[in-house]
């Protein structure tokens, strides 16, 4: 049995669990997913009392457990669980951190608390979940965690924490993916700096260990300090993928890119120090924007991954095409894009995909 419990459905969830609701015992509940906000479900305290009773009823059976709850104070043993979603409106408390570590089945994990208390970050250990692949924290992130070896670390994150505390987010903890949304820096809760200065040249963060990477913000470097790629800072980068405005980058010849996506509205500019290495790599090249800067280093980079003889076949082509857009003041703007191979018809940057959240459940058949 599958319980979804979606945004459209809650009033009438309110309502029963309002009433003389009961816990359905005799039912096998496998998978119980809760897709409205916790700022919503927080409002009754009927729905969240029902919600807990509901996990600790069906716990030893679940597989599937997608819960935004406004708090979570202890996760009862579930032996079965594979697959956990955790969104939170209170901070996680440490006796929530302590039973997380006790689901010997469970293969990825979503971690967002939405707020936090006093400025005071929670530590999690997951080296019990022996099984667990992929770990992904978000909006909030921990002061500390530990995953097993062989588990891969994802961070979707607002916040300027994890560019400024080198000691937790750079150098020591192992981060394989990365998506930073700079819309939202007004929610931000430590002291910070400018984004923009994170990932320039002269000041730019190291990730040694980081293979994908996702932007969204107004501007990546600058005209005279370029952010740059496949040096000391992003040495096992593989995937960028970037939503701007400007866009300065620098591709030094270790670069190890295979998938790069860029979409710039205003200007971009692509220094690439040796071209023959950055194509031998690269699998896939979306680049749009203003076509005087497309019609140069993008072009020559999807020619020169055509041409590098690695592909065969009508469907591996460099796409070029030319369209007109209107700019602010009602006048013509020239923009393009460059597309390799040839069926990569949108931005690529779009979507997530740290495959431990519930979009990425979903998409994934889970």
């Amino acid at each position: 049995m599958h319980l979804d419990i979606n945004h459209d459905g809650f009033d009438d969830f309110v309502d029963y669990a309002s009433g003389p609701a009961s816990i359905p015992r005799a039912s096998n509940l496998v998978q119980l997913v809760v897709s409205c906000s916790p700022q919503r479900s927080e409002r009754s305290r009927a729905a969240q009392k029902y919600l807990e009773d509901i996990v600790v009823e069906h716990a030893a059976k679940l597989t599937v457990l997608s819960l935004r709850i406004r708090a979570l104070y202890s996760a009862p043993p579930m032996l079965l669980l594979k697959h956990l979603v955790l969104i939170t409106r209170n901070p996680i408390s440490p006796e929530c951190c302590g039973s997380l570590a006790c689901l010997p089945q469970l293969v990825t994990i979503f971690i967002e608390p939405l707020t936090v208390r006093d400025g005071q970050q929670y530590a999690v250990d997951l080296r019990g979940c022996v099984q667990l692949q992929r770990v992904c924290f978000s909006t909030r992130l921990p002061a500390k965690y530990w995953v097993p070896e062989a588990c891969s670390v994802a961070v979707k994150c607002t916040a300027a924490r994890l560019l400024t505390d080198k000691c937790s987010w750079h150098e020591e903890w192992r981060v394989a993916e990365l998506s930073w949304d700079g819309r939202f820096e007004s929610i931000e809760y430590v002291d910070w700096i400018d984004v923009r200065e994170a990932f320039q040249g002269t000041q730019q963060v190291r990730f040694p260990q980081l293979t994908m990477l996702k932007l969204d913000v107004e501007q990546l470097g600058t005209l005279g300090d370029h952010m740059v790629i496949g040096s000391d800072t992003f040495p096992e980068l593989q995937i960028l993928r970037v939503n701007c405005k400007t866009a300065y980058l620098t591709f030094k010849p270790s670069v190890k890119l295979k998938i790069f996506c860029i979409y710039s509205t205003w200007a971009m500019r692509l220094d690439v120090e040796d071209q023959p290495a950055l194509c031998e790599h690269m699998e896939c090249l979306f680049c749009q924007g203003v076509w005087s800067d497309v019609a140069g280093a993008p072009v020559s980079i999807g020619r020169g991954v055509m041409n590098s003889e690695r592909y065969k076949g009508s469907m591996f082509r460099c796409v070029m095409q030319r369209y007109g857009v209107l700019n602010n003041c009602g006048k013509p703007k020239r923009m393009g894009r460059v597309v390799f191979p040839q069926y990569v018809a949108s931005h690529d940057g779009v979507g997530c995909d740290c495959t431990a959240c519930h979009s990425c459940l979903g998409i994934a058949g889970i």
